[in-house]
């Protein structure tokens, strides 16, 4: 069956041959090459977006642990003003 795949090269034209065994295995090479780039390009991606995601998280919970500590603030710094005699409750 080689042999006869051979033979069938054999009797083709060198302008039909030549691009077949050249230019088949570059294409083969070039499409195993995108589909690499393709994969870690996307896996880049995610990881990035993973990483902004993550510090945006972070932002957040800093802002809103902020926030909820003002009450507490405000309650400590009235006590701090009734005993001291400056504010009549």
């Amino acid at each position: 069956m080689i042999r006869r795949r051979f033979e069938m090269l054999t009797r083709l034209p060198i302008t039909i041959s030549s691009p077949l065994l050249f230019g088949l295995p570059v294409l083969a090479v070039a499409l195993l090459l995108s589909v690499l780039w393709n994969r870690q390009s996307q896996q880049a991606v995610i990881d990035l977006a993973d990483q902004n995601i993550e510090q945006i998280h972070a932002l957040a919970a800093a802002k809103v642990a902020d926030v909820l500590s003002i009450p507490v603030r405000v309650c400590e710094v009235n006590a701090h003003l009734v005993h001291s005699g400056a504010l009549d409750p």
